[in-house]
């Protein structure tokens, strides 16, 4: 089974002076992880998350804090990628980060990671585990015999 989690983090917002422009920075991060899960016990292992790709980075200057603006300056930029699935979001996101530092008001700069995990998960039983064991010569078939675990 796969599936995806998505977090968001605000790294740094900072409100600036009238004249300067809205910045905005967003680094998306993907991971893999993988999570493997003993059907008998319930039981999880998971390892720790590897970087898939380089960090790859958005940079846009907003005119406008309006939700479908964000949403476009951000669909223009990852058109091609895996992640357009994100601009909805993202543009939710930035849209009030935005508006709460003042925009009209003053100028910010706002930098955001989005980190994309694709866990992968892996079920096994009691059973697959001792025949496993069984064929890479870890466990002879006797033993599991006196263990009442015949294959």
């Amino acid at each position: 089974m796969n599936s995806r989690k998505v977090e968001f983090s605000i790294i740094n917002r900072k409100e600036l002076s009238p004249s300067q422009p809205n910045s905005v920075i967003v680094v998306i991060d993907t991971k893999s992880q993988e999570i493997f899960e003993n059907s008998t016990t319930g039981h999880q292992t998971r390892r720790w998350p590897t970087q898939v790709s380089p960090p790859f980075l958005i940079h846009i200057n907003l005119r406008s804090s309006s939700h479908d603006h964000i949403q476009t300056l951000l669909h223009d930029r990852l058109v091609g990628y895996p992640w357009g699935c994100l601009c909805d979001i993202l543009a939710t996101k930035v849209s009030t980060e935005a508006i709460n530092l003042g925009f009209g008001r003053n100028g910010f700069t706002l930098t955001m990671t989005v980190t994309v995990t694709y866990q992968t998960v892996f079920v096994t039983s009691n059973v697959e585990k001792s025949l496993r064991m069984v064929l890479l010569g870890r466990v002879k078939a006797e033993e599991l015999k006196s263990l009442k675990m015949e294959t």
